[in-house]
């Protein structure tokens, strides 16, 4: 296996994460597994997928919305339980990077829309296209 995509995560929108941190972190579990058995395999790339959540909760509370550097993330003070997980699985990734040679990178979405997903998203005005106007 040449490349691995880490797509996946305990995750349901604020609401889910801001009222089930235990849950949101148990994604550690998978994530670093993923990452144990892409070693094991002799995977050349992987590709993790994290969150704006890892971003310091002070960076994020001003109306007057700010551009976030990849240097926010730290000092570390991130959504407490899911935003945890995130920054600690990027941490593993860049270990298995400095450790291992694995070669990892990292995104951290933003705002990411699926038109089918439960939840109180209003459908007649998606977040995305109307961010886009």
């Amino acid at each position: 296996m040449q490349h691995i995509y880490m797509l996946a995560a305990d995750m349901g929108g604020m609401g889910f994460i801001e009222n089930n941190k235990a849950l949101c972190m148990l994604s550690v579990l998978p994530s670093t597994h993923m990452l144990m058995a892409a070693r094991e395999a002799g995977t050349e790339r992987l590709f993790y997928s994290s969150s704006a959540c890892v971003y310091n909760a002070d960076k994020q509370r001003d109306a007057n919305v700010t551009p976030l550097r990849e240097a926010d993330a730290y000092p570390a003070m991130p959504e407490d339980g899911y935003g945890w997980e995130k920054l600690f699985s990027e941490r593993m990734c860049r270990h298995y990077r400095e450790d291992f040679g694995l070669q990892t990178r990292v995104a951290r979405y933003h705002n990411v829309y699926v038109p089918t997903a439960p939840g109180p998203v209003d459908v007649k005005k998606p977040p995305l296209p109307s961010a886009a106007r």
